[in-house]
């Protein structure tokens, strides 16, 4: 508020401040052999409370690809996706893939090289809390076969931050990460797996020793569908992963010293009735190289009633959960149990909701042993088409 009595008060500069957008689309598919797509997306403004910069770029990137899709290019802002521990992340650089066919099926190439940076600013004029400049490059191979139900997959990448960089909260780091993927899809039956293999120098500063520090990973996740009755659908979920402490992935999906088993069972009877109850496990300590071993379960159930079979919109909810969470020297010993009712309906364009939590939760360490939470939620939405009217 920049008038009235809170003029004195507010953190806004007196005056008024201006700020535009652009934003830039081309395409050409006129070429016999190529698509090509750019964007450019742009912002002036003279408020430093929305950007220190008094133009920014905010994207760039060009896209070109071959008319069958056999290869393509990529240029400027990119996400890319190899695996849950090689790379899931979004870079400006440049990105290239190949598709072809082999005597076993369709077979892709995938490579990469970029960096993190978040702004395209950074590249000409540091920008304050910047820390070293990580590159990032790397490779994917995919193999598929039996008509696509069987996905393999071999992956590298390499993240190196610039030695040459400042910073003054973190050290420079390489970390190499190698991994095998296999994804299996039969008529019941999914499964997906990976195992990497991590190489990591958490200090690569001028006048140190490198000290490279691996460990490996590995992880299978898996759905059956026990029963695809009409009148029963049930589908099972469970998951294995264990991750070693030395385990480091700067660009994938990371968990580091953890062991973790989970299943879950969903069932929908008819259309009445949905229900699902739950199981989580894991561990941490996996080498024995802390002081304590702390352990961690989850346990859920639930379901989904619509009683009515003439009015199908109103349902009843209901959610329970337990957490537990322990350590081996006693420190830590707590539990957590919720419960969560809700009741929904809907009459034309007007849908209304409300619910209850009740929450308990002991810890046997502090003063919050036997804490009680209750919580009460009320919402309504009107939906109107203003061709029906």
């Amino acid at each position: 508020n920049r008038g009235g009595q809170s003029r004195n008060k507010s953190f806004y500069p007196p005056g008024g401040n201006g700020r535009q957008e652009i934003d830039v689309r081309v395409e050409d598919k006129s070429s016999k052999n190529f698509n090509v797509e750019g964007f450019i997306s742009g912002r002036a403004t003279d408020d430093r409370y929305i950007d220190q910069d008094q133009f920014s770029l905010e994207g760039l990137y060009l896209n070109i690809e071959e008319k069958e899709k056999r290869y393509g290019l990529n240029l400027g802002d990119f996400y890319s996706y190899f695996s849950n521990y090689t790379l899931s992340q979004s870079l400006k650089g440049v990105k290239g893939f190949y598709k072809t066919q082999n005597a076993l099926g369709d077979f892709n190439v995938t490579s990469l090289f970029g960096t993190n940076k978040s702004r395209w600013n950074a590249f000409w004029r540091g920008l304050d809390g910047e820390t070293y400049t990580r590159y990032i490059g790397g490779a994917r191979l995919e193999q598929l076969l039996y008509d696509k139900n069987v996905k393999l997959g071999l992956n590298f990448v390499d993240n190196r931050d610039d030695r040459g960089g400042t910073s003054t909260t973190a050290n420079p780091i390489t970390n190499d990460v190698v991994s095998s993927d296999l994804e299996l899809k039969l008529d019941r039956f999914f499964m997906k797996a990976e195992v990497a293999e991590a190489f990591t120098d958490l200090n690569t500063s001028p006048n140190t020793s490198v000290k490279t520090k691996s460990d490996e990973a590995y992880k299978v996740d898996t759905s059956l569908k026990l029963s695809k009755l009409e009148y029963l659908k049930s589908t099972l979920y469970s998951g294995y992963e264990r991750a070693g402490q030395n385990f480091s992935s700067l660009s994938g999906i990371l968990k580091t010293d953890r062991e973790e088993f989970y299943t879950r069972l969903n069932c929908d009877t008819y259309d009445y009735l949905s229900w699902y109850m739950g199981l989580v496990r894991s561990r941490n300590n996996l080498k024995d190289g802390l002081v304590r071993t702390t352990k961690y379960t989850a346990e859920e159930f639930g379901f989904d009633l619509r009683p009515l079979p003439t009015k199908r919109e109103f349902e009843i909810a209901l959610d329970l959960g337990r957490r537990l969470r322990a350590s081996s020297d006693t420190t830590i010993k707590e539990q957590s149990d919720t419960a969560h009712l809700a009741l929904r309906d809907k009459y034309g364009p007007l849908s209304l909701w409300g619910g209850w939590q009740v929450s308990k939760h002991d810890d046997e360490n502090t003063l919050t042993n036997g804490r009680f939470s209750h919580v009460f939620d009320l919402g309504s939405r009107l939906n109107l088409d203003y061709r029906n009217f």
